[in-house]
């Protein structure tokens, strides 16, 4: 896989947050270099900090600065490097108020006043919660989203039917699944997925409808305001299966053009592990970004690259 040498970005350590307790990594253009009019954050996927699965996110921000754009990739509190929070937030609320926090920085260190979010995972569930409260998130990348539901009973449920359907669907043609299915473990999870259907099949599907008009509402809104979403799936990634799951006959709305599409990326596992998963996930995503800013900002002069506050001595992290 081939990068953008040392000389086309640079990068810094700094402390983010309302409390300046997230630790982050700041990637830019090189100085006296030309910027875009938009700023990237890449969130933390699950409890993986900020490098990203596979250093993904490392490898992505550098690209990016390199094109021109301000990166931050940063640590949600008690992941990777940033402490605990004090107080009683729970995880999936303080995120939104974390991102959004940093938003706030790069908005008052660049004059930034648009912004593009970019997570796998649970990271994709926070871009899509805070595009849908903050209109400066022009657009996000949302890399195999598992969960957009607030209420943790039909997440769950949700969770289970997208597996069901994924064994029949997916799982049924392979034989390898099969035999890592014949094993206790894999019986002990077949037997759940089982009984959690017989269960709920009553149960939730008023739940689930009002999810997926919840949902598809959501992302009509956010496309009435001029907010783009790019949905990347994994091939045969169970995301994918659950948003079709919620979105029903609504999914066959989404395509590869228009303000909300669904790349699916061949032969690709949900964390992008070989590199040329990865050099096509880079691609889609510099591709979504040309398109929201192609507009750059005038030669930022010395001494204003950094988040810190003017005056702080900044610690330096280049990392070859």
């Amino acid at each position: 896989m081939s990068y953008p040498s040392a000389s086309h970005w640079q990068e810094e350590a700094a402390l983010l947050g309302a409390s300046r307790s997230l630790v982050g990594l700041v990637t830019t253009p090189p100085a006296g270099a030309p910027r875009r009019d938009l700023g990237v954050l890449l969130l933390d996927a699950g409890l993986v900090h900020h490098v990203g699965p596979h250093r993904l996110h490392v490898h992505l921000a550098r690209r990016l600065a390199a094109r021109g754009f301000a990166v931050v990739r940063f640590d949600f509190s008690g992941i990777g490097d940033s402490p605990p929070r004090r107080d009683s937030i729970p995880q999936e609320q303080s995120a939104v108020v974390e991102t959004r926090e940093v938003m706030d920085q790069m908005a008052e260190r660049w004059g930034l006043d648009r912004f593009v979010l970019a997570g796998i995972c649970s990271g994709a569930s926070v871009s899509f919660k805070v595009a849908s409260e903050d209109r400066r998130v022009a657009g996000a990348v949302l890399i195999n989203p598992r969960s957009y539901s607030p209420s943790r009973e039909l997440d769950e449920h949700l969770t289970q039917r997208g597996l069901a359907r994924y064994y029949i669907a997916t799982a049924s043609r392979d034989p390898r699944r099969w035999r890592r299915l014949l094993t206790p473990a894999g019986w002990r999870k077949l037997l759940s997925v089982a009984g959690s259907q017989i269960r709920q099949v009553f149960e939730r599907g008023r739940l689930l409808e009002q999810e997926s008009r919840r949902v598809a509402g959501e992302i009509r809104a956010l496309n009435e305001r001029g907010q783009r979403l790019l949905f990347l799936f994994s091939e045969g990634d169970a995301g994918l299966d659950l948003l079709q799951l919620i979105l029903g006959r609504r999914y066959e709305e989404l395509g590869d053009e228009g303000p909300t599409r669904r790349v699916i990326v061949p032969r690709s596992d949900h964390t992008f592990t070989l590199d040329r998963s990865q050099q096509r996930l880079h691609s889609l995503v510099e591709e979504f970004l040309e398109e929201l800013a192609p507009t750059v900002l005038p030669v930022a002069r010395g001494g204003e690259d950094g988040i810190g506050d003017s005056g702080e001595e900044r610690e330096e992290l280049f990392i070859g």
